[in-house]
């Protein structure tokens, strides 16, 4: 019972640590793809647009000057198309553009309006992403941690962080235990030795979680 009760528990704790591991990392991959969005593959497509027409699209014009030919450009200087449709970002949510631009006034900007698709700021909210301050969105600090102290951030301010964080403190104690027990005990080392596979399953899991809890406790130190 008690050994069945062990391996339900390591496995509902594996579901919630990678469930939240791999949340995490799909917000920070649809971080990364606005950014490369707005610094990278738009930009690009905007200044081949204003090298072939001496200018870049005005605020009327937008996005839709750059996948079909505007009627009053009757010089043929429009090479386009310079995107295969109007953009938009990882959220659902098309880019905000206005030329000239408010905070660059001798080109455009150019913003997201971040996961909850609303910016009352003009693209200063606190989660927007735009082209004229590098470190948005300033929701969190998470554009200037590291991977690491990212992640554990993430998973701290996620509604299941309470459990995550038990997880994390029985999983190395309950090993702990097992290891403590072993010594002492000829039925704990017979088990061990017929489940090497789960002991080394809880084994990795137990410095995972150690790693993680060094992760969450260094920056304090500091």
């Amino acid at each position: 019972m008690a050994r069945r009760f062990a391996i339900n528990f390591l496995f509902l704790s594996f579901v919630l640590i990678f469930s939240e591991i791999a949340f995490a990392y799909s917000t920070r991959s649809r971080e990364t793809a606005v950014r490369f969005d707005i610094d990278g593959g738009i930009k690009m497509a905007l200044d081949r647009f204003q090298i072939n027409c001496g200018h870049y699209p005005t605020t009327s014009e937008g996005f839709a000057a750059m996948v079909n030919c505007p009627t009053n450009f009757s010089d043929g200087k429009w090479g386009g198309p310079y995107l295969d449709a109007i953009p938009v970002d990882t959220y659902g949510n098309p880019y905000v553009y206005r030329c000239p631009g408010i905070h660059n006034t001798n080109g455009y900007d150019l913003y997201s309006c971040g996961s909850d698709g609303i910016s009352k700021s003009g693209g200063d909210d606190l989660d927007d992403f735009n082209n004229w301050d590098p470190n948005s969105p300033h929701g969190g600090e998470g554009v200037r941690l590291g991977s690491g102290e990212w992640l554990v951030q993430k998973l701290w301010n996620s509604p299941a962080s309470p459990i995550f964080a038990v997880m994390l403190i029985l999983i190395p104690l309950c090993f702990a235990a097992r290891i403590i027990a072993s010594i002492f005990s000829q039925r704990v080392r017979e088990s061990i030795a017929r489940h090497p596979t789960a002991h080394l399953v809880w084994l990795l899991a137990s410095v995972a979680a150690l790693f993680l809890i060094l992760l969450s406790v260094m920056p304090r130190m500091v």
